[in-house]
């Protein structure tokens, strides 16, 4: 990616946002493609810096339908990967022979295989007992010192790891719920404020918005009261248009994206029913000045019938989840109150999840962080501290990236361990 900085006159290049250089405020343009010569970003910009993602985050970039500091973001943080330049035939043939790669610390260059009882130039015993392709991420050395405070000259074994690659940074992006206010413990499948998009899944995308977590679907938005992991993962929810009012800007019904979520039981269906005609026999907590009228707002908590009288007298009709509980406690009241009413719809409802919470508790299982298998932008990815696999950690793995997993390595015996050892010839 191509980053441009104080261009002197607009150009036709997407720009998410601005940044102050110089004391002069001026917009940060990006493109995703190859840049030329004779293009006019290049040319009429006095920065440009260029910062390597991987394709899948360039494509996601160029599908959006317009520019977003999140997914420019998302996508220089997803950073990229480069080859280590080893020899990676002469370290996996080292492993195979129950070895471990290091450096040769005599001429403190070139290759030695370490192995309990001494160093090798290649493989133990000069014998490999298994065939291995692609690179490996961890050396584990053990190597021998001469403990010089003992005069019986006691041999011990120092077991050193060194880790060739840092953790993967997808499981450790992904390894942060969102917090946003009081409400904290948002995770898979929703993503978004701290975690990338990767973090979930197509449709949970959350904001933090005055400190209070939200997400938008079927054109009303939603704030998430609480998340709950155990057994099947649902989330508590309440209509944020009908937070502290039952007189909302607009009239937008409840309507669930049933691929994404469904009710969980235990709620009712409150009606709420605005500018009616005439009037009619139901309970009106307060009135609501719409469009410069005031008019009384009316509800019930039971299902409406088609052809009731008050169901096709007046404009708009909103239907808001309530627990059940809650729409008892308003039909138990003797008063029909503004508060009982509203604290009823910030009671919220429960919503079910629909994804595979099997698939995610076997990867969190594992030990690996549930996610998005972003290079097709569908389907489930488990990443984990090393790399990304297609169910669990240690299990099958989805990487392009040669080379087994960590625990296919062989582990030295415990009593090799701290044991007196000869140096070999």
């Amino acid at each position: 990616m191509t980053f441009c900085y104080q261009c002197p006159t607009a150009i036709t290049l997407p720009s998410t946002q601005s940044r102050n250089i110089s004391n002069i405020v001026s917009f940060v343009y990006y493109l995703t493609r190859p840049v030329t010569v004779d293009q006019a970003s290049s040319v009429s910009c006095t920065h440009e810096a260029i910062v390597p993602v991987y394709t899948e985050a360039a494509l996601t970039i160029e599908a959006a339908t317009e520019p977003s500091q999140t997914i420019v973001t998302d996508a220089v943080e997803g950073g990229f990967s480069l080859q280590l330049e080893i020899d990676n035939d002469e370290c996996n043939k080292c492993l195979d022979s129950g070895g471990r790669c290091g450096l040769n610390t005599t001429s403190n260059s070139g290759f030695s295989c370490f192995y309990a009882n001494r160093a090798y130039a290649s493989i133990c015993n000069g014998t490999s007992n298994s065939s291995r392709s692609g690179g490996n991420r961890m050396v584990v050395m053990h190597v021998q010192f001469e403990d010089g405070v003992k005069l019986n000259k006691e041999l011990h074994t120092l077991n050193v790891q060194v880790d060739l690659k840092s953790k993967n940074q997808q499981f450790t992006n992904c390894s942060s719920n969102i917090t946003c206010g009081s409400v904290g413990g948002i995770s898979y499948p929703f993503w978004g404020v701290n975690r990338a998009s990767y973090c979930g899944q197509p449709g949970f995308e959350v904001q933090c918005l005055n400190n209070l977590p939200v997400f938008n679907m079927k054109g009303a938005s939603y704030r998430i009261l609480q998340m709950n992991t155990t057994n099947s993962r649902t989330v508590k929810v309440a209509r944020n248009d009908y937070w502290g009012t039952i007189c909302p800007q607009t009239f937008v019904n409840t309507t669930l994206n049933f691929s994404l979520f469904d009710y969980v039981s235990g709620y009712r269906n409150m009606t709420f029913y605005y500018q009616c005609f005439a009037a009619i026999t139901l309970p009106s907590p307060q009135s609501c000045n719409i469009s410069n009228t005031v008019n009384p707002v009316y509800y019930v908590t039971q299902p409406v019938t088609v052809g009731q009288a008050y169901s096709v007298s007046c404009t708009h009709e909103v239907i808001v989840p309530v627990y059940e509980e809650a729409a008892l406690a308003i039909e138990a009241a003797t008063v029909r109150s503004q508060t009982i009413v509203t604290e009823a719809v910030e009671g919220g409802f429960s919503l079910q999840l629909e994804i595979d919470n099997d698939e995610c508790d076997k990867c969190l299982g594992s030990g690996g962080q549930c996610g998005l298998d972003n290079t097709t932008n569908s389907g489930f990815r488990c990443f984990c501290a090393d790399r990304a696999y297609a169910s669990t950690c240690n299990g099958t793995s989805t990487s392009s990236q040669g080379g087994g997993t960590p625990d296919e390595y062989p582990d030295y015996p415990d009593s090799d361990l701290g044991s007196d050892l000869p140096i070999g010839p």
